[in-house]
C-alpha cells in the first residue's frame, strides 16, 4: 500500500484520485486501522488535501489526539458525519 500510494503521489496529482484514496481509507477505518490511516496521512503529507477524512479520523482517535478533533470547522462537520456513518456501514458490510 505504501508504494501505491508514494507511486501514484509521485507520478499524479492527488486530485486525479481523490476519490479512490478516500474510498480506500474509509475501508481501512472501518477495520479499524486508524493508526495505519494516520500513519499514511503523516507520511505522505495528505492531511491538507484529505481535511474531511482527517477530521474523520481524528474523531475515532479522540482517545489518542483528545483535542485534535475539536479544531474541525463546523463547516467539515456534516461531511465527517457522513463519513463516519459511511464507515460503520462498512464495518457492517465486510465484517
Amino acid at each position: 500500500m505504501r508504494q501505491l500510494l508514494k507511486s501514484t503521489i509521485e507520478t499524479q496529482s492527488v486530485e486525479e484520485y481523490i476519490i479512490g484514496i478516500i474510498s480506500l481509507f474509509l475501508f481501512f477505518l472501518a477495520k479499524k486501522q486508524t493508526h495505519l490511516v494516520d500513519k499514511w496521512l503523516n507520511k505522505f503529507d495528505l492531511i491538507e488535501e484529505l481535511k474531511p477524512l482527517y477530521y474523520t479520523l481524528m474523531c475515532l482517535m479522540k482517545d489518542e489526539y483528545p483535542n485534535e478533533y475539536l479544531r474541525m470547522g463546523s463547516e467539515l462537520k456534516e461531511t465527517v458525519e457522513e463519513m463516519l456513518a459511511g464507515i460503520d456501514n462498512l464495518a457492517i458490510t465486510y465484517s
